[in-house]
């Protein structure tokens, strides 16, 4: 076993601060392909993204508001963790 003494001297954080952030990418992970799988269920050719109407949406996803984007650039869908934004199909034409 490791001692959290050990871990603190490598890598400047504790055990538990270490787990935290390796659960943390783990769940980012799955929850993007998570994304990509529902993504490629859809037929659509054309998606609108949708931001939340309030003061907390990031400065990453406010410029995205009401674009419409085609599935092969939806590669950034969730745009970062936590991410509350949605990408609806758009009827083209």
């Amino acid at each position: 076993m490791v001692s959290s003494k050990w871990m603190r001297n490598l890598f400047g954080q504790g055990r538990k601060q270490i787990e935290a952030q390796v659960t943390s990418a783990i769940a980012a992970g799955v929850w993007a392909v998570s994304g990509q799988i529902e993504l490629d269920t859809w037929q659509a050719e054309f998606f609108k993204w949708r931001s939340e109407n309030d003061s907390r949406v990031c400065s990453l996803c406010v410029p995205l508001e009401g674009m419409i984007l085609t599935k092969s650039e939806l590669t950034l869908h969730p745009r970062h963790w936590s991410c509350r934004c949605q990408i609806l199909p758009e009827e083209s034409g």
